[in-house]
């Protein structure tokens, strides 16, 4: 809001343009494993950019490029109702924390934990994780426990095209180890309950 009050940052669009260039091409070029969530770093020229354009297309006075701000203005509030939606979910303490809450009871320091990175922020014993999604087929370990959630789980059915023999192999694994001790609406975490022939 303050970019689209203040007549010298809208003069200085040009310097926000570069800055984004800049992030953007580092981003692509230097950030290997182009993750959605490292768009964080643009959200704030994104912002600067719409609210220039959308005070440089009300302050025209045609009726087409203000109702094209009003526009950009209603995605913008859509956007923070959809966010206030989600965090009004308490995703992270209704099923996040019960699953890390699981595995800190259940797990030891002498544990290995397949899981996303996601729980290294959550667990007591942050050196038994690992986020590996071959399951250990090409590591040749075995975890103790493995968490599945939707990434997991999308990833993991991936390899039945792309790698059917680590596809394979870790699904003879799977039903043969391991038995489902815990589930929610978003993680499924499994117990090893036999070593293998």
């Amino acid at each position: 809001m303050i970019c689209a009050l203040s007549k010298p940052s809208r003069r200085r669009a040009g310097v926000l343009l570069l800055m984004f260039a800049g992030v953007s091409l580092s981003l692509v070029f230097l950030e290997g494993s182009k993750q959605g969530w490292y768009l964080v770093h643009e959200s704030p020229l994104f912002a600067a950019f719409v609210a220039i354009s959308a005070s440089r297309l009300w302050e025209s006075g045609n009726i087409g490029a203000r109702m094209a701000a009003v526009a950009q203005a209603a995605i913008v509030l859509l956007g923070v109702a959809i966010l206030v939606h989600i965090a009004g979910n308490r995703n992270l303490q209704r099923q996040y924390q019960p699953a890390i809450a699981f595995l800190n009871d259940h797990a030891g320091p002498q544990d290995l934990v397949f899981a996303r990175s996601e729980f290294y922020f959550g667990l007591k014993c942050r050196t038994i994780l690992r986020d590996d999604e071959r399951l250990g087929v090409l590591s040749g370990r075995r975890a103790n426990y493995i968490v599945f959630d939707s990434d997991f789980e999308e990833q993991w059915a991936s390899f039945q095209k792309s790698n059917p023999p680590v596809y394979h192999d870790a699904g003879q694994r799977l039903k043969l180890e391991y038995r489902e001790v815990f589930r929610n609406v978003h993680y499924r975490i499994l117990k090893r309950i036999m070593s293998s022939s």
